[in-house]
Formats: C-alpha cells, sequence, structure tokens
C-alpha cells in the first residue's frame, strides 16, 4: 500500500469512525473522504480493525 497523506484531524476521524463502526458506511466515504479509492479504504478499514484487535494469546 501507499503511503497516503492526508491532515491529522481527518485522518483521526477516519479511525474512530473505523473502530467505532468496522468500517465506513459509503454515504461517509464519499462525503467525508472523497480523495480516497474504495481501495484505500478497503485497506485502511483492514489496517485499524488489526491494530484496535486485542492481541493473539502466544504472540
Amino acid at each position: 500500500m501507499d503511503r497516503i497523506d492526508m491532515p491529522n484531524r481527518k485522518a483521526a476521524l477516519l479511525v474512530r469512525l473505523i473502530l467505532e463502526n468496522g468500517r465506513i458506511g459509503k454515504e461517509k466515504r464519499t462525503r467525508l473522504f472523497p480523495e480516497l479509492t474504495e481501495a484505500e479504504i478497503d485497506d485502511l478499514e483492514r489496517i485499524v480493525q488489526a491494530a484496535g484487535s486485542p492481541p493473539v494469546e502466544g504472540e
């Protein structure tokens, strides 16, 4: 994945929406993050969900 550059405030909103809802709905994707592609948002959702998950025992 290439680096995605966005203001901290917008990045924090993206992370918060993903952590609260598990993913970002279609309307919010287009309204709040028009500069990101669907694939980029999908990738970011997976990354944030993995980072926000509790650690697996034994790791």
